[in-house]
């Protein structure tokens, strides 16, 4: 006998039904009982049109569901284009055979209905052996077509953005070899685009190795952002070719050596062109920047400055084609500062030559033995433009010395050594040090604001014009921009709003954490834990109002006393080792992923049921934490750690001023939210304000401790992309120094769903008939922790298990065979609470057992993406 259809009539044969219903219906899967037993999809064969949905998104995958009109695989096209070319790559069977089947690992299938997941938060190596992000482009419409047999269906869906507030951070993906770390491969193409794999913003390459220059002993070399988050490289005003696109000059320095060279940056397309070298002047050192007025400025051998102009027309060249040079100033600097003040005397200083604009004003400084020694501050003023001569008759038209301040002498800042200097329009901002040896500094280590149009000589005792700035500090880790003044603090960061010469000397606005908790636990990042170069570039009027409240930074992980206590890790034997926490700073293992490093190398997890860590080389670059006695290593308690490592030097997770892959010490513990990522901090009423609306960008395509040591993040002008450097300057942890830039999503208006915290997926489960059901639990698990159907969702090698209607985040799940539990009561049927990582897609499914806790039944597997759901029949 067969059972009743809610649609049309059945038909029959020998050997097949047909169910005549609209593939894909929203009424639910079809089932037919045939002899009192269910069946779905087996035996049977669906009529209509071939449906494809899209049932849900996260900033890099989407989840796809449709029922297929037969039993064998559909093939699968995803594109950011209508025409389907080029695919993504987690679909591309060029990159990756048979990726475009939903027959691949991670795809879920029951007869006819099928629930595929494309895109992966991680890089996998191609078949030309190349390794390539399989994550899909956060905040971007995407294209989707499947074939089954010749029936298609096609549907669209963009991907969610990168999500505010999110707390939760993962470790950059291991690689297969012992130590090693898995990024996508960079290749001599400026034109690559790479999806970061985990937050899927877009990262497009700005310099290449070629542009690198020649060799030098400080060890890998190439384009970066330059030290100190205030450093522009671009100029703020857009242009281009006439009837071509606008674009912004950049100009970006060759560590470890001298020399400039100049980018055109398109923002609206992110295109770039390598404009070429700008010149190094015989004896005079670098010519630069480049600016939107074409001039580039230089020094000659005899110190004058000189001037000349690009012509390039915006072509990409190896050396940037220029005007013949001709004299900015044959007046040594050091003379107009003499007849500026005549106590200025240029045989104990030297003034780097500046150059203005027309109707600008250049802050320079004049030191007597480089940076942290006593010097002077001079402003030299444009003038209309024209070049720097003797006894200029044509007074204000004339380039002059408008202000000079003997620094180690003026009353508010005597013995004050000079060790960066920022203008601030017609301010200049001085971090001070104290001469070593000498007396105390007036000004102690506050940071110094000179107005010097009020007060051309800085001799100002009223704390008004010469202003020495008790609240705001940042030892020259700051920035400025439209809603004010940013610096590093002691907790994280700290701003003062306002408009910056009326707020000198105001007690900050606003304090931010650095070290925002997950589910009630963290991972700290204070202090030198990490390395902090705030960054507030982009320039009211050029950039949309909407995008001015927020900075970057990059906080490099260096290490540090909250992960590891005084006496360092305990040597066993070998290269095993007993690795010990600091009190109060624990692993909180459920809640927040764990950071295992030996310096730049990675650690992998081999924690779970049996687990064992040898001392021999066998077991190099590992760890494992034991859950309960016995687990590493016999004899061994739980809440132990043991890690093995080779050519360990410190003991301890050695804190630094950068991150030091080189040294070879142990460092294990919570992974920090912000630590080793590239951070957009938006500027809340608080700093819980602040935390739900910032947001990790991506982790710079580097692992832990393998960033440039003074690594920062800036935008453009306009806040569409992020420029940062990628690479390392010590090798082997990182290639030759580049520049990259990564794609700002647009910031989200708060949805309300707290991400701070897991978030609840409830499951409703029906037991199967004829089997003495008396509870269930899910398995639960994410397919950057391993194989799908294993259920890992931590680095710990053993299936989680939901096993409550509702959970606490102190303790959210359990490990299956590990840990007890009973289970919720479901002989009749009941509902499951997941605790489900937010912007993860989770893989679960249904476990039965009966009074004894014995597995008696499996059930439907399931899917989500955040809190949409579908799920298949075994």
């Amino acid at each position: 006998k067969f059972g009743t259809v809610s649609a049309a009539p059945v038909t029959w044969n020998a050997t097949s039904i047909v169910v005549p219903v609209p593939v894909g219906s929203s009424t639910g899967n079809v089932v037919v009982t045939v002899g009192g037993v269910a069946s779905n999809g087996v035996g049977f064969t669906v009529t209509g049109a071939l449906t494809l949905t899209v049932i849900g998104t996260t900033p890099t995958q989407a989840i796809l569901q449709y029922l297929a009109p037969g039993a064998g695989a559909c093939t699968l096209e995803v594109s950011e284009s209508p025409t389907y070319l080029p695919l993504v790559n987690d679909v591309n069977p060029a990159l990756f055979p048979q990726a475009n089947l939903d027959s691949r690992t991670g795809d879920l299938s029951s007869g006819p209905m099928r629930v595929v997941v494309v895109g992966k938060r991680l890089s996998d190596t191609a078949s030309d052996q190349n390794v390539y992000s399989r994550a899909l482009q956060t905040n971007t419409k995407h294209y989707f077509r499947v074939n089954c047999g010749g029936a298609t269906a096609t549907a669209t869906a963009t991907t969610a953005t990168v999500p505010a507030g999110m707390t939760y951070a993962d470790v950059p993906q291991l690689g297969e070899a012992p130590g090693s770390w898995k990024m996508p491969t960079r290749f001599e193409d400026r034109g690559q685009t790479t999806v970061d794999p985990q937050t899927g913003v877009l990262l497009h390459q700005v310099s290449l190795d070629a542009e690198s220059g020649r060799s030098s002993g400080y060890g890998y070399l190439g384009m970066f952002t330059a030290f100190g988050g205030f450093v522009r490289h671009c100029d703020p005003k857009l242009v281009g070719p006439v009837g071509g696109p606008l674009g912004f000059f950049c100009t970006f320095i060759r560590y470890g050596q001298s020399g400039n060279s100049a980018y055109w940056i398109v923002p609206s397309t992110g295109e770039v062109r390598h404009l070429g070298d700008l010149p190094i002047l015989s004896g005079g050192g670098p010519a630069g920047p480049l600016n939107a007025d074409f001039s580039i400025f230089g020094s000659d051998t005899a110190g004058n400055k000189v001037r000349t102009t690009y012509v390039g027309n915006f072509q990409p060249a190896a050396v940037a084609p220029i005007s013949g040079w001709t004299s900015y100033s044959t007046v040594p600097v050091g003379t107009m500062m003499h007849d500026f003040d005549p106590t200025f005397d240029g045989s104990v200083y030297f003034c780097t030559p500046p150059f203005a604009a027309a109707g600008q004003y250049t802050l320079f400084s004049c030191l007597s033995h480089g940076q942290d020694s006593p010097g002077w501050l001079g402003v030299l003023y444009g003038g209309d433009g024209r070049s720097i001569q003797p006894g200029c008759t044509a007074g204000v038209a004339c380039p002059r010395i408008v202000a000079a301040m003997d620094f180690f002498a003026a009353p508010a800042t005597r013995y004050c050594t000079l060790h960066n200097v920022q203008q601030l329009g017609n301010m200049a901002s001085v971090n001070v040090q104290t001469q070593s040896g000498g007396p105390a500094c007036t000004a102690g280590f506050h940071m110094v604001y000179w107005k010097f149009l009020d007060d051309p000589h800085g001799v100002d005792t009223s704390n008004t014009k010469v202003v020495v700035d008790q609240y705001f500090s940042g030892g020259g880790h700051w920035d400025y921009g439209p809603m004010g003044r940013i610096s590093e603090s002691g907790a994280g960061w700290a701003a003062v709003f306002g408009d910056v010469m009326l707020n000198l000397n105001r007690p900050m606005s606003l304090t931010i954490d650095d070290s925002p908790t997950f589910a009630g636990n963290r991972g700290l990042a204070y202090g030198n834990t990490t390395s902090k170069h705030p960054s507030y570039h982009q320039v009211e009027g050029v950039a949309p109002s909407s995008e001015l409240g927020w900075f970057l930074d990059a906080l490099s992980f260096d290490g540090g006393q909250f992960y590891s206590d005084n006496t360092g890790a305990t040597r066993i034997s070998g290269q095993l080792f007993r690795y010990n926490s600091p009190a109060g700073y624990g692993l909180s293992r459920k809640q927040v992923a764990t950071l295992a490093v030996s310096g730049g190398y990675s650690l992998a997890d081999v924690s779970g049921p049996g687990s064992a860590l040898s001392d021999t080389p066998a077991d190099s670059y590992r760890y494992c934490v034991a859950l309960v006695a016995g687990e590493c290593r016999a004899g061994s308690l739980a809440g132990q750690v043991f890690v093995n490592a080779p050519n360990v030097t410190d003991m301890r997770c050695r804190g630094s001023d950068g991150p030091l892959p080189q040294n070879l010490d142990l460092c294990i513990g919570n992974l920090p939210a912000f630590a080793q990522a590239i951070t957009q901090v938006v500027m809340g009423s608080d700093s819980a304000d602040t935390i739900a609306r910032s947001r990790i960008l991506s982790h710079g395509l580097g692992g832990i401790r393998n960033s440039f040591y003074y690594w920062t993040a800036k935008s453009l002008p306009d806040a569409s992309w992020a420029l940062f450097t990628r690479g390392s300057a010590v090798a082997p942890f990182g290639d030759l120094l580049t520049v990259w830039m990564a794609k700002l999503p647009p910031l989200t208006v708060p949805d309300g769903v707290d991400r701070r915290t897991f978030l609840p997926l409830a499951v409703n489960l029906t037991p199967p008939a004829n089997v003495p059901v008396a509870s269930a639990v899910i398995r639960f698990g994410y397919a950057e922790q391993g194989d799908t159907d294993r259920y890992y969702c931590t680095s710990r090698r053993e299936p989680c298990v939901a096993a409550s209607a509702s959970f606490a985040a102190v303790d959210p799940f359990k490990y299956e065979t590990t840990e007890s539990y009973t289970g919720v009561a479901c002989a009749a049927g009941c509902r499951i609470a997941l605790p489900v990582l937010p912007a993860h897609v989770v893989y679960y499914q249904p476990v039965f057992l009966d009074a004894a806790g014995r597995v008696v039944a499996t059930g439907p597997k399931g899917v989500s993406a955040e809190l949409a759901q579908t799920s298949l029949v075994p």
